[in-house]
């Protein structure tokens, strides 16, 4: 061996959470390994191992979320009693029957008829839930030089995951509402195999101011989950020891599921560059997918770019003293998505139930079935790669020795065959909505990014990095005449963001407001077609919009409410170094977009089912001129509580991301110690955020990954601050 060179990383962390039971372990390590064999052979391998823990408490779900619980909980009712002789009165019925002094569950008495959970009792119970994991992901690699213009280089990684998660439930008694009958154990452990192997041959040559290279290799990726469930009740006491599945006699329960996807790909790639100033590249892609059927499981996707390096012109060599580079960039390709689940293109049925004669379909037999099963999932067998269409435009410029730089990206993408879910009637009687192919939507957009490295004097560095992007998306079709509605997450029959023809992917979709009606006199004046709009509206009720002027409220009169999509966003980073220190830091942020609220439906409903925060008091309505914004406390809630713009506000901020500040040991004292390096830093994460949205973090996503509820805040678990000390080194 002539050269072999490795690197290793070991890190630890212990994250306790912002909640009890919110706590999160981790454990990792990581090996690199390169060596050249041979002048034709190189080798390299790398495994990391990581093993992860924590307890399964409830955190991004406003219904049954333990800090939403705790802020929606009655500040009155004791938490935990050690007796019951001070319970009021209205409240024995609901905590004496079923109570048992013994059982300390028991003590978590009901929260003042919230039909909420104790949020203490749930911590408590969380804990008893644990998850952990050990992965693997490792992979090596061989390159093989056959000549000195054609490599051969081979690939396989691997990725290994085994998963268990312990639950469980004890008996207790907290309220009629709240109860488990038995102690419940159970055991649910996840297996997931992936692997991919990568061949490819390479040819690169060059001819005086000609340079090309052509690539031509193969995929195959596969995937293998296996889930398998258990679980008993009936366990003797809520003893931990007995936290076992045969401890359990009754109810015995068992389930699996498994499922294999598979993945092979044929590629290449053509490129050629002219005097380091004209290049070209194309690329052809064949996939294959197993999560489409027969006859639709191939797809072709070709793409070409092309470059002008402009600065290397001769016309432009009086430009060298101060244009370090110039390019212009274009291309154009296409892409393909199979994110899908494993099967949607089958129909299946499941075992059934013979008393449930309206489901079921004789397989076998007549008169006495011999065999029943009832449909389980509708397949769309027609389905078939979702692809994607892109332009991109770019300029690329650096001035002054790359001192300063400038990037400027512009992109069309327009999406067609999109994979979606449309919403099927009613009357076909589907326990699923199927997947098909339907529609478009198109994504226009540009980023921009600046940078600049400067010094002052000898020791003094810095630098300054820039970046602002923006988007736009539309819908153009569906592929009917239905739009997307997104509803049936914690407010049930509510729609709270549509998808439609023509405006942006999941927007806002409610009633639009004016205002607070302040007197009854302003209820019987608000008419449209010689109607009273809402008859039966109080005063310190939201005034809605009848937009079409017919006299009154329906479904004609929702409307886009909101936009989750920012006008842009926008990263900055600043750092510098000074003998030995150094420092950075990296905010980020977005403007103009929407944020949907769903918290406030609970917290600020004004229907005294929960508590509330105290601002309520002081900030809603109570009588002619308090306020025009929010409405009275009511139980009898009217209209106030239908998805509005009331429920929407901005989600514009800017965050303080990441803050780090280091010192490296000088090279005197280290080498002393056999070290070519060592640095010790402090960092800083989430440091803080200026923003006007009143929930616990403006900076959210989709719920589960879902576009149509991009920035709906379900009370979604903030972002923690946390605050590091490290050291690094090299030998």
């Amino acid at each position: 061996m002539n050269k072999l060179r490795y690197r290793s990383s070991f890190s630890y962390m212990n994250h306790k959470g912002i909640l009890k039971g919110s706590d999160y372990e981790r454990l990792s390590g990581r090996l690199n390994v390169d060596t050249e064999v041979t002048k034709w052979l190189n080798l390299s391998a790398n495994v990391n191992v990581i093993y992860q823990s924590r307890r399964n408490v409830q955190e991004n779900d406003s219904y049954n979320a333990t800090a939403f619980i705790a802020a929606a909980a009655d500040p009155i009712t004791p938490i935990y009693r050690d007796n019951l002789v001070d319970v009021p009165d209205f409240l024995k019925d609901r905590i004496y029957n079923g109570y048992e002094p013994t059982n300390p569950w028991s003590r978590y008495t009901g929260v003042l008829y919230s039909n909420k959970q104790n949020s203490l009792a749930q911590v408590e119970r969380s804990a008893q839930n644990k998850w952990h994991g050990i992965a693997t992901k490792s992979n090596i690699t061989g390159e093989f030089k056959l000549f000195p213009f054609l490599t051969f280089k081979s690939s396989i990684a691997v990725d290994l995951k085994r998963e268990q998660s312990d639950g469980f439930t004890p008996k207790y008694y907290l309220d009629g509402d709240e109860y488990s009958s038995y102690a419940t154990v159970s055991r649910n452990i996840y297996n997931t195999d992936y692997w991919v192997f990568d061949n490819y041959l390479t040819y690169t040559d060059k001819f005086g101011d000609h340079s090309v290279s052509v690539m031509a290799g193969t995929s195959a990726e596969k995937e293998r989950y296996e889930e398998i469930a258990a679980s008993k009740q009936g366990l003797a006491n809520n003893d931990s020891n007995l936290q076992i599945l045969n401890a359990g006699t009754i109810n015995p329960g068992a389930s699996g599921y498994y499922n294999i996807n598979t993945l092979n790909s044929y590629f290449g790639r053509a490129f050629y560059s002219y005097d380091n100033r004209y290049m070209i590249t194309a690329n052809i892609r064949w996939d294959g997918s197993s999560k489409f059927g027969a006859g639709n499981r191939w797809g072709f996707f070709p793409s070409v770019s092309g470059g002008w390096n402009f600065s290397e012109e001769h016309f432009l060599e009086s430009t060298k003293s101060w244009l370090s580079q110039g390019k212009l960039r274009a291309g154009w390709g296409e892409i393909g998505n199979q994110t899908i689940p494993s099967g949607a293109y089958l129909s299946q049925y499941s075992n059934g139930n013979p008393s449930m004669w309206y489901a079921q379909y004789y397989m076998l037999g007549s008169g006495n079935p011999v065999l029943f099963a009832s449909r389980s999932q509708v397949g769309n067998p027609n389905l078939k790669w979702e692809t994607t269409r892109q332009l991109d435009l770019g300029l690329d410029l650096a001035f002054f020795n790359g001192a300063l730089r400038a990037t400027f990206d512009y992109y069309s993408r327009d999406t067609k065959d999109m994979l979606v879910q449309v919403p099927s009637p009613a009357g076909l009687g589907f326990p699923n909505t199927p997947w098909v192919n339907a529609g478009s939507i198109s994504n226009k957009g540009f980023e921009v990014s600046i940078g600049y490295d400067g010094q002052i004097g000898q020791d003094f560095t810095y630098h300054l990095n820039g970046n602002v992007s923006t988007y736009k998306n539309k819908i153009k079709d569906l592929g009917s005449e239905a739009n997307i509605p997104g509803k049936g997450v914690h407010l049930g029959y509510y729609t709270y963001t549509m998808t439609e023809v023509g405006k942006p992917i999941g927007y806002y979709y409610g009633y639009k407001t004016d205002g607070v009606f302040q007197t009854q006199e302003e209820i019987d004046n608000y008419k449209n077609n010689d109607q009273v709009v809402m008859p039966n509206a109080k005063p310190g009720d939201l005034k809605f919009m009848d937009l079409n002027k017919d006299g009154k409220l329906d479904d004609e009169d929702r409307t886009m409410i909101g936009n989750p999509h920012p006008d842009f966003t926008f990263g900055l980073t600043l750092g510098a170094e000074y003998k030995g220190f150094d420092f950075s830091a990296f905010f980020q942020g977005s403007v103009g977009n929407d944020l949907l609220n769903i918290v406030k439906y609970d917290l600020y409903g004004g229907v005294g089912w929960y508590n509330a925060p105290k601002d309520i008091l002081t900030t809603f309505w109570n009588g002619p001129g308090s306020t025009n914004e929010n409405f009275a406390i009511d139980a009898d809630s009217r209209l106030n509580r239908e998805m509005s713009e009331w429920f929407v506000e901005n989600g514009s901020y800017v965050r303080l991301k990441n803050l780090q500040i280091g010192y490296t040991i000088p090279s005197s004292i280290t080498k002393k110690i056999t070290l070519n390096n060592l640095r010790v830093f402090v960092a800083a994460q989430n440091l803080f955020t200026i923003t006007g949205y009143s929930g616990l973090d403006p900076e959210i996503g989709e719920f589960n990954q879902n576009p149509i509820y991009k920035g709906v805040d379900m009370g979604y678990y903030p972002q923690a601050r946390t605050f590091m000390f490290g050291i690094s080194m090299k030998l």
